[in-house]
């Protein structure tokens, strides 16, 4: 029991820092029936909640400081926010499917000021979404393998 609470946990660390790696990995273990695919996903989806959450959080409160001190960054940040003005749902939606944007966007959401709200309801749809689609992924994969 304590090495499948242990799974549950890495799947958790391993969406924070990584992502569809780290799930696919723990979906590959929940095959050959040493965790519940269930937990797998759950853990997934928690663990790639909190990391978006913390970053759009850290944006809100603490991003406005940071650019401040640095300026050369602003002009960074004005041209960022005319695709955030013109994209925002398309990017609330689809930015855990942009490589490399899954830590960036959720900062720059947050400093933007997007309501909480709307972020909350679409990091949701968001996230369910992709731990379906790799979900599907990590368990088509491990019946190709033959595990």
């Amino acid at each position: 029991m304590a090495q499948e609470s242990l799974s549950y946990l890495g799947a958790f660390i391993g969406a924070i820092f990584e992502g569809e790696i780290a799930i696919v990995t723990s979906l590959q273990a929940s095959h050959l029936v040493y965790t519940n695919f269930y937990g797998i996903l759950l853990a997934g989806f928690l663990g790639t909640l909190s990391m978006d959450w913390f970053m759009y959080l850290n944006g809100r409160y603490n991003g406005r400081n940071y650019i401040n001190k640095r300026p050369k960054l602003q002009v960074r940040l004005d041209k960022m926010n005319l695709y955030m003005d013109r994209y925002t749902n398309w990017l609330l939606f689809f930015y855990r499917f942009m490589y490399g944007f899954r830590i960036a966007l959720p900062l720059l959401f947050g400093l933007n000021s997007i309501p909480v709200r709307k972020f909350a309801i679409y990091s949701l749809m968001s996230t369910v979404l992709w731990i379906s689609l790799i979900g599907l992924l990590g368990h088509y994969l491990a019946a190709w393998l033959g595990l």
